[in-house]
C-alpha cells in the first residue's frame, strides 16, 4: 500500500510543475499532451484504494485542471471547451471525481448543454452525498443533534465550500433554529453551485411558501422548467403550490404536464385524482387513483383516496389485494400505512363495524408513532386561559388590533359540519371561500405557540397596539395571494383556529368568527374513521380523541363567557333540521343580507379543498348523523374520556 505521505509528496510535485517519478511525464509535456498525460500520469494512483489515494487524486485532478486554467475563475483564460475534455478525461479514470464532476457541469452549462449538465449534476449530487462528512451529519440530524451536525457541515464547507448537498443541509440546521433568514441563503448558494439541484429547489420553494411567498417560490421553480430530467418533478411542484393557493386550472394543467412527460410516475396520478376530487368531477378522479395504483400497487395514499371519493366502488379483489399488502407491510411503513384506513372505510360501507373498526385501529397504531400527543400537555394549554385571561383582559385592550371586518372564521373540530357552513357562505355574492388558511397558525406560532396548542396567555398580554396592529396586517397580507375576486368578505375554514380565537380577537377585533359544533360521539368517530396525512395526534386513540372534544369545547364555552355575542354557534343537527332558519341566522350573524343562493350552495361551482369535497356538492342530508351506531360496541374509551358532554344515560350507544 503507498503510504498517505507518498501521494502527497506526488500531489506537492504536481502543483510545482515537476517530472513525478512514475509518470515519467514532465509538466511541460503534459501540457502539450493534456488528456493523454492525464490518463497515464494518474494510473498507477487509482491501483491502491485507500483514504489517501483518494484524496490525492481528488488534489492530482484539481490542480492540474487548474495549471492549464480550466477551473471556472474570474480569469479571461477560462475555456469551457478544454476545462470539459480535461474533466471528461479525468473521469475516464474516476468515474465519481467531485471536482472533474463539478467542471464538467459548469462547461456544459456555458456551452448551452443543458441535458448534459444536468446529468453532470445528478452524478455530481449522487457522489456528494456519500462523502464521509455528508453521512456523518445525516446521521446527527437523524439522532437529534442539529449542533453537531452544523459543526460536522461548517467544518467540511471550510474545505469544500461549493457542496451544494452540505449547504442544503446547513440550511435544514439553521430552519432548526429558526434562522429563515440564514436557512435561504444557504439554499440560493446550493441552487448557485448546482442549478439542477432538485432537492435544494424544494426546499427553498417550501421555505417560502411557509413565508407566504408565493409568487417568488412559483418563480422559482418556473425558473428552471426548461431542465431536461427534471421536468416532472418540477412541473408536479409547481401543481402543488398552484393548487394550494386556489388555481386550480393552473395547478391541474402544470399537473397534466407532469403527467404528459412521465406517464409511468404513480404521485402525479394522484395529485390529478385529488384534484378532480376538488371540482366534483369523481368518476374521474376514481379512475386517477386506479391509474396510480396500477402504477404502484402498494400505494396507500392512492388506495384512501379512491375509498374516501367512492367506497362503494371498491370491490371484493380490491379489499383482497389491500389486505396482503398492509398484512405483510413493516410496522412502520407510512407509505402504506393509509391502506389500513381504506379498508376500514371499504368495510364501514357494507356494514360490518367489527372488521372496519380493527381496520382503522391499526392504521391509528401505526400513525402513533409518527404524531405522538400528550393530551395532559394540551389540556394544561387550555385550562391556562380560564384563571388568567377574563373579560377586563379584553376591554382593556379593546382598540388593539387591524378594523378590517373583511374575514369570517369557521372554526370547530374537524368533521364538525364546518366545510358545509363555509359553501353556505361562499355562495353568497359579498363572500369568496378561501378554505383553510395556514395563517393563524403561523402568526401564532411567530410569537412562540407549539404546533396545534393555543399560544400562552403571558404572550397575549405583551401585545402592545403597535404590534396588535401589524400582525394583523400580516394577516390581511397573508391573505392576498389566495385570493381570486373582489368580494368585501371572505372566509377562512381552518377548524383548529379555535385554539387561536383569544389572538384573533386582539389583532381582528372586528372579524366575524363561527363555530361548528357537532353531536359529541358522530364527531369523533368520524375523526377516527379519517386518515390524516399530518398531525391530528388526538384522533390515533378514542381517550385522547374524547378528551381533545372536552377541552375544545370548554375553551369555546369560556369564549362565549369573555368574548359575549362575539361567537355564533352553529349546531350541524339543527341546520340538517331546518337549513333555512339556521341559514338565516348565519348570515345575521355575519351582517350579510339574505341571498336564496345559500340554500343552494350545492349548485355553487368552486374547489373544494377538503375531505368533504363530495357533500357539499349535495343538498343537506342526515347521512352523517348517528355514524356512531355502526362502532357502539367499541366506544367505551371515548365515552368515558367525553364524560359529562353525553347525555345522561347515554342512550346512542350501547356498550359490549
Amino acid at each position: 500500500m503507498v503510504p498517505t505521505c507518498s501521494l502527497s509528496r506526488q500531489a506537492a510535485m504536481v502543483r510545482g510543475g515537476q517530472q513525478t517519478s512514475t509518470a515519467g511525464r514532465s509538466a511541460s509535456f503534459a501540457k502539450a499532451r493534456p488528456v493523454a498525460s492525464l490518463i497515464k500520469g494518474w494510473q498507477h494512483v487509482v491501483r491502491y484504494d485507500d483514504a489517501a489515494r483518494t484524496r490525492a487524486y481528488n488534489d492530482l485532478g484539481w490542480r492540474w485542471l487548474w495549471r492549464f486554467k480550466a477551473i471556472p475563475t474570474e480569469s479571461a483564460n477560462w475555456d469551457p471547451s478544454a476545462a470539459l475534455e480535461a474533466a471528461r478525461a479525468m473521469l475516464t479514470v474516476d468515474t465519481k471525481n467531485l471536482k472533474a464532476l463539478q467542471v464538467s457541469a459548469a462547461a456544459s452549462r456555458q456551452l448551452c448543454k443543458l441535458e448534459q449538465a444536468e446529468r453532470f449534476e445528478r452524478t455530481l449530487v449522487e457522489s456528494l452525498r456519500a462523502v464521509p462528512a455528508i453521512a456523518a451529519a445525516n446521521e446527527a440530524l437523524s439522532s437529534g443533534e442539529p449542533t453537531k451536525a452544523e459543526q460536522i457541515l461548517s467544518g467540511h464547507l471550510a474545505r469544500f465550500p461549493n457542496d451544494a448537498v452540505a449547504l442544503g443541509m446547513l440550511a435544514d440546521v439553521a430552519l432548526l433554529a429558526g434562522r429563515a433568514i440564514d436557512a435561504e441563503a444557504l439554499l440560493l448558494r446550493a441552487l448557485a453551485c448546482i442549478p439542477s439541484y432538485l432537492l435544494g429547489r424544494k426546499k427553498l420553494a417550501r421555505l417560502l411558501q411557509r413565508q407566504n411567498r408565493w409568487q417568488e417560490a412559483i418563480a422559482l421553480v418556473d425558473a428552471a422548467l426548461p431542465s431536461c430530467i427534471w421536468g416532472p418533478e418540477l412541473l408536479h411542484l409547481k401543481s402543488a403550490l398552484l393548487g394550494q393557493i386556489g388555481r386550480n386550472e393552473e395547478a391541474a394543467l402544470a399537473n397534466a404536464q407532469c403527467i404528459s412527460l412521465g406517464p409511468d410516475r404513480a404521485v402525479p396520478w394522484l395529485s390529478q385524482a385529488r384534484l378532480l376530487a376538488q371540482v366534483g368531477r369523481k368518476a374521474e378522479g376514481c379512475e386517477a387513483a386506479r391509474k396510480a395504483i396500477a402504477l404502484k400497487p402498494d400505494f396507500g395514499a392512492a388506495w384512501w383516496t379512491l375509498a374516501d371519493l367512492d367506497p362503494a366502488s371498491l370491490t371484493d379483489a380490491d379489499i383482497s389485494q389491500m389486505t396482503a399488502i398492509g398484512d405483510r407491510a413493516a410496522v412502520n411503513d407510512d407509505f402504506v400505512t393509509p391502506i389500513h384506513f381504506a379498508l376500514g372505510r371499504a368495510w364501514e360501507r357494507r356494514g360490518d363495524g367489527a372488521r372496519s373498526f380493527a381496520c382503522y385501529s391499526r392504521g391509528h397504531t401505526l400513525r402513533r408513532h409518527r404524531f405522538p400527543y400528550d393530551a395532559r400537555a394540551f389540556s394544561g394549554s387550555v385550562s391556562s386561559y380560564f384563571k388568567s385571561v377574563d373579560t377586563a383582559f379584553f376591554g382593556e385592550r379593546d382598540r388593539l388590533g387591524l378594523t378590517s371586518d373583511a374575514p369570517i372564521f369557521i372554526v370547530g373540530m374537524h368533521r364538525s359540519g364546518s366545510t358545509l357552513v363555509e359553501q353556505i357562505l361562499a355562495s353568497h355574492p359579498d363572500v369568496e371561500g378561501l378554505a383553510e388558511l395556514p395563517l393563524v397558525e403561523q402568526i401564532a406560532h411567530g410569537l412562540g405557540a407549539r404546533r396545534e396548542h393555543p399560544l400562552p396567555p403571558q404572550v397575549l398580554a405583551t401585545l402592545g397596539p403597535e404590534r396588535a396592529q401589524a400582525l394583523g396586517e400580516t394577516y390581511m397580507a397573508g391573505v392576498h395571494p389566495y385570493r381570486r375576486s373582489d368580494r368585501p368578505r371572505f372566509t377562512d375554514k381552518m377548524p383548529g383556529n379555535w385554539r387561536h380565537l383569544a389572538l384573533i380577537r386582539l389583532i381582528l377585533p372586528h372579524a366575524r368568527i363561527i363555530e361548528v359544533r357537532r353531536d359529541p360521539l358522530d364527531c369523533c368517530v368520524s375523526n377516527f374513521c379519517r386518515y390524516y396525512a399530518h398531525g391530528q395526534g388526538h384522533a390515533d386513540a378514542l381517550a385522547d380523541l374524547g378528551r381533545y372534544y372536552r377541552d375544545y369545547v370548554a375553551f369555546m364555552d369560556w369564549c362565549g363567557e369573555v368574548l359575549p355575542q362575539k361567537v355564533h354557534r352553529v349546531r350541524y343537527e339543527r341546520l340538517v333540521e331546518d337549513p333555512e332558519g339556521e341559514v338565516r341566522r348565519l348570515l345575521d350573524a355575519c351582517a350579510l343580507p339574505f341571498d336564496p343562493r345559500c340554500l343552494r350552495f350545492f349548485d355553487t361551482e368552486r374547489p373544494v379543498r377538503t375531505p368533504s369535497a363530495q357533500q357539499v356538492r349535495r343538498p343537506i342530508n342526515n347521512e352523517g348523523i348517528g355514524r356512531a351506531h355502526l362502532f357502539a360496541p367499541w366506544l367505551a374509551p371515548l365515552e368515558e374520556a367525553l364524560g359529562p358532554l353525553l347525555p345522561a344515560p347515554s342512550s346512542s350507544v350501547k356498550r359490549r
